[in-house]
This record gives structure tokens, C-alpha cells and sequence, in this order.
């Protein structure tokens, strides 16, 4: 069974889907050296995040996030999961 994507979802999955593989994925090997240059890099995504309203997507809105619906999120959480980072660099799992 396969699922689609809603209309109104697709945007914003989209553009999860694009951070994930342009700026996350490429920056796996330094994230996982877990050094200085990891977490500076880490700093540097979540903020890029932020700029581009990537942030805390599936947190409510009063608390700094995207207050995107449940059902919506799982759509945009399926792709950021793509990376063992995605939910550090997206604002929805913090250390």
C-alpha cells in the first residue's frame, strides 16, 4: 500500500526533502567526527533551518515551532529521518 502525499504537505516536504540531501547528507562524515567542526557544522545547519522555517516543524507554534498537524508532520518526519542528524539539524530531537 502506498501513500500520497497531500497537496498541501508537499511544499514543505519538499524543501525538508532538499536540506536533507543537499546540506545534511554531504555533512554526515564531519557530524559523526562529534569534534569542534561537528558541532560548529550542527550549529550552522540548525540555523540555516531556522532562515528557511525548517525549524521544530512538527512543534506547536507558541513554542518556537512549525505547528504543522500530526498527520502532516509524519509526511516531512519520513524524509528528515533520512540522516541519523535530520531531526538535530531540524530542531525536533536536541542532546
Amino acid at each position: 500500500m502506498t501513500f500520497a502525499v497531500p497537496d498541501s504537505v508537499r511544499p514543505i516536504r519538499d524543501a525538508v526533502h532538499a536540506f536533507m540531501t543537499e546540506r545534511v547528507e554531504p555533512a554526515e562524515a564531519v557530524l559523526h567526527g562529534n569534534g569542534p567542526e561537528a558541532a560548529a557544522t550542527l550549529r550552522e545547519l540548525q540555523e540555516q533551518a531556522r532562515k528557511e522555517g525548517l525549524w521544530a516543524l512538527g512543534h506547536p507554534a507558541e513554542l518556537g515551532g512549525g505547528g504543522l498537524p500530526f498527520l502532516d508532520y509524519v509526511y516531512v518526519n519520513e524524509v528528515q529521518g533520512r540522516s541519523d542528524f535530520g531531526q538535530l539539524a531540524l530542531g525536533t530531537f536536541t542532546l
